[in-house]
Parts: structure tokens; C-alpha cells; sequence
């Protein structure tokens, strides 16, 4: 089964004298991940999540999809909650 999922970044208004960011962002506000496994997706996000030095503030929601519904997503500390969604 192929799974996505996309990962947003957003300013935390909460550190909004440093431009909502604590250190400035590598990636895009949008990718795109594609993977075969829910474990290859989990790191995915673990890596992006620390490459860019995102705290919980700048993640929203990780949605992860197969064969285009929604199947769950991952909270900020990457942990996977599996949920019906119709």
C-alpha cells in the first residue's frame, strides 16, 4: 500500500519577534512524501521536523493518506493515531 502525507510548516505566533520561526527554515512550506511503510513515513517527518528546527507551534496536523482517504496522521512528536475518516 502507498501512503502520502504532506508536511506544512506555519509561523508560531507565539515567537513572532524572531518571525514565528526559532532558526530559518530549509525546506518549503509543502512536500510532499510518498513511502510504502508507515515507519519510512514516521522518520520522514521526524527528519524534516528537525532539519527545519520546527517546534510544535510550526507543525499543523500531519494527514496520512492511502488510496487517497485519509487513514490518520502524526502529531508533532511523531507519534501515529489511526482514525476512521469518511
Amino acid at each position: 500500500m502507498e501512503y502520502s502525507m504532506n508536511l506544512i510548516h506555519v509561523p508560531n505566533i507565539n515567537i513572532g519577534f524572531l518571525g514565528g520561526y526559532w532558526q530559518p527554515v530549509e525546506d518549503g512550506k509543502n512536500i510532499v512524501i510518498k513511502a510504502d511503510k508507515l515507519s519510512t513515513m514516521r522518520n520522514e517527518f521526524i527528519d524534516w521536523r528537525e532539519r527545519n528546527g520546527l517546534g510544535s507551534g510550526n507543525v499543523p496536523m500531519v494527514n496520512v493518506y492511502a488510496n487517497d482517504k485519509q487513514i490518520g496522521y502524526f502529531s508533532y512528536n511523531a507519534r501515529f493515531w489511526r482514525g476512521i475518516y469518511k
